[in-house]
C-alpha cells in the first residue's frame, strides 16, 4: 500500500484545466403553500478540478509514470497533493469564503482509464479531482 498523500506527476503540463465549487444544498418544496425551504449542509463550499494532459508518444517516461500514479491512488481511496494556483495566474478563487486555497486531493473516480490511438499515442485522459 503507497504512502499518501503521493505526489502528483510534473510532467507533462495540463492542455485544459477547470475548477468548480460544489454546494449541498437540497431544497424542498411544500406542496400546500409551494414555499421553498433550502438547507446547507455541512461539507458545502467543496472545491473540485478537471484536468487534461495532452497526447503522450506511447514509449514516453511520463506514461509509466501516470498509469503508477494512478494505479496507487487506488481509485477514491488515496490522496495527492497538488498547488492549482500553479496553473493559472488569474484569481478563479477571488471571494472563496475558506480562505485558503486545498492542497490535498482526492480523485472522484472509482475507475480510471486511458487508451493509445493507432499512432501509439497515450490519449483521452482526464483527471477529476475533489478537496479531500
Amino acid at each position: 500500500m503507497p504512502s499518501y498523500p503521493l505526489t502528483f506527476p510534473t510532467t507533462p503540463k495540463f492542455n485544459s484545466f477547470s475548477v468548480s465549487e460544489s454546494y449541498n444544498t437540497p431544497a424542498s418544496v411544500s406542496p400546500f403553500t409551494g414555499d421553498e425551504q433550502v438547507f446547507e449542509y455541512t461539507g458545502s463550499g467543496k472545491i473540485s478540478w478537471d484536468a487534461t494532459i495532452p497526447p503522450l508518444k506511447h514509449d514516453d517516461s511520463a506514461v509509466d509514470t501516470w498509469i503508477a500514479f494512478f494505479a496507487d491512488l487506488h481509485g477514491r481511496y488515496g490522496t495527492f497533493t497538488l498547488d492549482i494556483t500553479a496553473f493559472t495566474t488569474i484569481n478563479y478563487m477571488q471571494g472563496h469564503t475558506l480562505g485558503t486555497i486545498p492542497s490535498t486531493w482526492r480523485s472522484r473516480d472509482n475507475v480510471h482509464t486511458w487508451s493509445f490511438n493507432e499512432r501509439k499515442l497515450f490519449t483521452g485522459f482526464t483527471i477529476r479531482a475533489i478537496e479531500a
